[in-house]
């Protein structure tokens, strides 16, 4: 379902599609999710921490030996591969978002980054697409599903773009076994 699809984007800000800091380079102190393959199926949710600050990370040692924190040792290039898809999307695919907004003469905030005009993999300009158009229907079939007193008109506008983002990247097998595994649930529940 694409409310829990973070990646989808919907009711982001505009400003989020120019954001190109992923481990919030000047602070002290950084928490984010742990995207890897070890700790997303934790419902409580695991964090991956940052510190840049020798009285913080004191603080956080002097905490895990009390035993006031549980924490594990992940090293930077674990921390790097936990925040994979924000690096993706902040540092790489930027690019062709700021190249997107500049052929539609929109102002764009100068950034580390140029414009890039394409991406690779190819499917991945489409994504980008498809992700700029849910954050910006998101907000405006949101306000209408509000206005109505209805969420149907929310989820009727959202669902076909979030269906064509979420296509995007599967191969046709994986998504033909995907339909075939639908119409087989759908059979079994009669």
């Amino acid at each position: 379902m694409f409310c829990a699809d973070w990646g989808a984007g919907a009711f982001k800000y505009k400003a989020c599609d120019f954001c190109d800091d992923v481990f919030a380079e000047t602070a002290d102190v950084v928490l984010g999710d742990a995207w890897l393959p070890e700790y997303v199926q934790d419902s409580y949710g695991t964090n991956v921490v940052v510190t840049r600050n020798q009285d913080i990370r004191q603080l956080i040692v002097n905490a895990r030996t009390e035993g006031r924190l549980d924490m594990d040792d992940l090293g930077v290039e674990k921390a790097v591969e936990s925040q994979d898809a924000g690096l993706r999307h902040r540092k790489v695919a930027i690019g062709y978002r700021i190249y997107r907004e500049q052929i539609a003469k929109a102002w764009v905030p100068a950034k580390r980054t140029g414009p890039a005009k394409t991406l690779s993999p190819r499917h991945e300009m489409k994504r980008q697409r498809l992700r700029t158009e849910l954050r910006a229907l998101s907000h405006e079939s949101f306000l209408n599903a509000k206005t109505r007193g209805e969420l149907s008109v929310y989820l009727s506008a959202m669902k076909p773009v979030y269906s064509g983002y979420s296509r995007q990247g599967r191969s046709f097998v994986r998504r033909a076994l995907s339909f075939v595994k639908r119409k087989l649930k759908a059979v079994m529940k009669f």
